[in-house]
């Protein structure tokens, strides 16, 4: 004889029991699902490389030859690269080239190799003078490079356009931020150009491909940070008046060949100070480094037009040196706080990882992520160069003073 359950009994005489006991087990399953989905999702997972997504660094110790090597991210080999040269500085173009200095005292010049370059003459774009050599940068296609010279307490910055190099600015103390747009134009900060007793001035400038011209047109103040956003918009910190601002110049309307400082958007003057640092996200909005009134330490903030939403939400620590891949994965680090450490974000603002790090990181095309962080050795306190591969983070090499480049051009500096 076959026994019924009570639950037999019950979903004969109630059709609509079997209904809600039917739409109870449909639940549960959709339930079970979505857990299953959200942990496949959220699963780390080792990501697989881009055909033509490299690294290249350097490594310098004191007394010893600096190392220039190349990380295979399929093999994960390191191959040295002209290991009997002293190499100083690099800058890896987006289309394959490398750009490096020698670490010479009394001999400066700026050669360039091809990838994978390995194998190949480098060629002697500069020359040999006594001039030292910083700042490689190469435009977004490649086409030009630009560079600094320092010569007699004396800073230039030069473009080379593949055969032959023109001066585009000089008589600074020192050239640095900089930066290039969209449509081969370049950004980049002068410091101290004033009288003796304004040194602490510097001024961004522009050059668009024919000349320069100054796009803060603010000399006894402080300007810099120059970021430029891939529809041409340019973001910088000013001081002026007292006041520390961003502004943003829509990178079209000028007056009498400048820039139009009247159509100058201030972003968020209640917020920003004078190291707020904007940097544009993928997405197109602007972050930067903010200080509200609530904040006890520096949050980033994001600026969508309209209004700035704090998206660090980290109000133990100073945050800043943020830095974005394409899906919306973003990093950004601590500083002047009780731990340095390195967030990883998920596209929804999710925490992905938390980890030692230092300095502003770097994405490559394939989303890994380098960084710096301090490691204690039998020689003594090193940098370490740390790659996250998606799951878990590598030490890539160790060095007093590394400079490392993802073959898209994003690139960090690890340095005492």
């Amino acid at each position: 004889m076959k026994l019924k359950s009570p639950l037999d009994t019950l979903m004969k005489t109630n059709k609509g029991s079997q209904l809600v006991f039917a739409a109870i087990i449909l639940f549960t399953i959709l339930g079970i699902l979505l857990i299953m989905m959200n942990s496949v999702l959220t699963e780390p997972r080792v990501i697989t490389p881009k055909e033509g997504d490299y690294l290249v660094y350097v490594i310098s110790n004191p007394s010893e030859k600096s190392q220039l090597m190349l990380y295979d991210l399929t093999s994960e080999k390191r191959v040295p690269i002209l290991p009997d040269w002293d190499i100083n500085r690099i800058g890896v173009s987006a289309n394959g080239r490398l750009a490096f200095s020698l670490a010479h005292e009394d001999v400066g010049t700026i050669y360039i190799l091809d990838y994978p370059f390995t194998n190949g003459e480098p060629v002697n774009i500069t020359g040999d003078n006594s001039a030292q050599y910083y700042g490689m940068t190469w435009s977004q296609d490649g086409r030009y490079l630009a560079y600094v010279s320092t010569q007699d307490n004396e800073a230039r910055l030069s473009i080379w356009n593949g055969k032959n190099s023109f001066q585009i600015f000089d008589s600074a103390t020192m050239i640095d931020e900089i930066t290039w747009g969209p449509g081969d134009r370049l950004a980049f900060t002068a410091f101290d150009l004033g009288p003796a007793d304004e040194k602490d001035s510097s001024e961004v400038f522009i050059w668009d491909g024919d000349k320069t011209v100054s796009l803060s047109q603010n000399p006894t103040g402080s300007d810099r940070f120059p970021e430029w956003n891939k529809d041409g918009l340019l973001a910088f910190n000013s001081n002026r008046k007292g006041e520390h601002d961003i502004f943003v110049w829509d990178g079209l309307s000028t007056i009498n060949g400048m820039p139009n400082v009247k159509t100058f958007s201030n972003i968020a003057p209640h917020l920003t100070w004078y190291f707020s640092m904007p940097v544009w996200s993928d997405s197109g909005t602007l972050t930067f480094q903010g200080n509200g009134p609530r904040d006890e330490h520096v949050q980033i903030y994001e600026w969508d037009g309209q209004k700035a939403n704090n998206i660090s939400q980290n109000p133990d620590f100073h945050n800043g040196g943020q830095r974005w891949r394409g899906d919306g994965y973003w990093s950004f680090i601590t500083y002047f706080s009780n731990e340095q450490l390195i967030y990883i974000r998920g596209a929804k603002n999710q925490p992905v990882l938390i980890a030692e790090g230092e300095y502003s990181p770097a994405w490559s095309q394939s989303g890994y992520l380098i960084f710096c962080n301090q490691t204690d050795t039998d020689a003594g306190r090193k940098w370490s160069l740390s790659m996250w591969d998606g799951a878990k983070v590598i030490e890539i090499a160790q060095g007093h003073g590394i400079e490392a480049f993802w073959s898209n051009g994003s690139s960090v500096f690890c340095s005492f």
